[in-house]
């Protein structure tokens, strides 16, 4: 069994308040992070006005090209940011300035734009970068499915949206049944080949706004967000179904012990939801396993009713 820990109380508290700053302003829509840069050149030009040669603000457009780099999806965004910061720069050059050869002015112009596009390059590479670790930080090497922590990362946000909208969450929890033996009798490498493949099966006879996780050893959990218990039984049913197709290297056909919950509520926590599915799944292991145990519980929404489920 998998033990979330007493944080787990639909926030990611293990997040730094610069991680969530950055998570935040990133969903924010890349035109509105271009309008926000260009406010703040227009500033800037605005400063520089007022000021005159006494105060040069034209270094200060990389701030607002890097963020707009940064944060925009589009990477024209960004593009866009750094032409007008370019033109910008040498506008108030010439009010400062207004002696200074124009061709010396567009030259040097020029030379920004190229500092900004390469400072966009950079940053574009370092944004991707980082999404590869926080990518790989949530999987599980073995299976490519969400690891522990990408789950918990996934359920919170899917209980925030059930609080906020009423809506059913159902989770399955899945256990190998007798999969020790395979690996004491034919080793680690062929287990992980056992475990990739029920993985395989799992996403594949899924949703794709489900999420399949591993959450450790022979165990694995999905979460069906919107799901009322007779669309949750169905997909359990379905999966089950799938897994006896799959072998053990002895040629045995796998078996599985599932539990199915069903939250017609949002329960108080991601440890909550995972418990009560853990749970279910144990009482189908005692009732002889390769079973499902269904149950459809209630949460902590103070008895407001759900609209009905989609699924």
């Amino acid at each position: 069994m998998v033990v979330f820990g007493p944080a787990d109380n639909g926030v990611m508290t293990d997040v730094s308040l610069l991680k969530l700053l950055d998570v935040r302003v990133r969903r924010l829509p890349d035109a509105l992070l271009l309008a926000i840069g260009l406010v703040v050149i227009a500033a800037l030009c605005l400063l520089q006005l007022t000021e005159g040669a006494r105060v040069s603000v034209a270094e200060f457009f990389l701030i607002p090209v890097a963020a707009a780099g940064w944060f925009a999806d589009s990477r024209s965004y960004g593009i866009a940011a750094a032409g007008i910061a370019a033109a910008a720069a040498a506008a108030v050059t010439l009010y400062a300035a207004p002696s200074t050869a124009l061709g010396h002015v567009l030259a040097a112009a020029a030379a920004r734009l190229l500092l900004y596009v390469v400072v966009l390059v950079a940053l574009r590479a370092m944004r991707r970068l980082q999404n590869e670790h926080e990518q790989e930080a949530l999987t599980d090497p073995v299976t490519r499915a969400a690891n522990a922590r990408g789950f918990r990362a996934q359920a919170a946000t899917e209980l925030e949206r059930g609080r906020r909208y009423r809506r059913p969450l159902s989770v399955l929890y899945l256990d190998i049944d007798d999969f020790k033996a395979v690996n004491d009798r034919f080793g680690h490498e062929a287990g992980d080949c056992v475990l990739k493949d029920v993985s395989h099966v799992l996403r594949c006879t899924m949703r794709t706004v489900d999420t399949v996780a591993r959450l450790g050893g022979d165990e694995f959990a999905v979460l069906m967000p919107e799901t009322g218990a007779p669309s949750a039984g169905a997909a359990a049913e379905r999966s089950r179904s799938e897994l006896t197709r799959l072998t053990t290297p002895d040629g045995e056909v796998l078996r599985c012990s599932i539990g199915v919950a069903t939250f017609t509520q949002p329960p108080a926590s991601v440890t909550e939801l995972v418990k009560e599915a853990d749970r279910l799944m144990y009482e189908a292991k005692a009732g002889g396993k390769d079973r499902i145990e269904k149950a459809e519980l209630g949460g902590n929404c103070d008895g407001v009713p759900l609209a009905p489920p989609d699924a």
